[in-house]
């Protein structure tokens, strides 16, 4: 994480590592197909009945 404006508590060579609660991993690539299939604007939208 960068920091926007370092304070004189900041210090880098002593910050502890981050890592979210999986730990430390490298991640996995995604392809972009995979969010156009969740994302809802290019979702068919259902057809409305007429009352």
């Amino acid at each position: 994480m960068t920091r926007v404006k370092a304070t004189k508590k900041d210090n880098p060579a002593t910050d502890p590592k981050r890592e979210n609660s999986q730990g430390k991993h490298d991640g996995v690539p995604h392809d972009p197909q995979e969010f156009e299939v969740m994302n809802p604007a290019r979702q068919e939208k259902p057809e409305k009945n007429d009352r």
